[in-house]
């Protein structure tokens, strides 16, 4: 065993250091996807929006 796995092994063993830091990884890719997730749909809600409004536009008819 190389003297980084033994490090990282008696890290592990006094604090759960590594645990803890695989864990607050796998949080922040998850938090990161899901702001990544509601970016892309908050993005093509406002397009679908706007289109929606250039065509209730179009269709109006502003004959008095």
């Amino acid at each position: 065993m190389d003297k980084k796995s033994e490090e990282q092994m008696v890290i592990h063993e006094d604090t759960g250091m590594l645990q803890s830091e695989s864990v607050k990884d796998h949080l922040d890719r998850s938090l990161e996807r899901k702001i990544n997730w509601f970016e892309n749909h908050l993005a093509q809600a406002q397009n679908a929006q706007h289109r929606n409004m250039e065509e209730d536009i179009a269709t109006t008819s502003w004959n008095p």
